[in-house]
């Protein structure tokens, strides 16, 4: 996906796939403001796409 903000659309988008398949590929727990709450998880490929997998917040040490 490309945004307006972005100085190379084009290369962002590659930049987030690349980024993407290796968060998938390694199972590497993601942790962001912008998926819904806890926005723990991981993520996971699915077809041609990527899809967000919550998981629950754990709040022990």
């Amino acid at each position: 996906m490309e945004f307006s903000y972005d100085t190379d659309p084009t290369q962002a988008a590659e930049s987030r796939v690349k980024l993407l398949t290796m968060l998938a590929a390694n199972k590497t727990p993601v942790m962001s403001y912008h998926f819904a709450w806890p926005g723990y998880g991981h993520v996971a490929k699915v077809g041609d796409g990527f899809r967000y997998y919550a998981e629950p917040m754990q709040m022990t040490l």
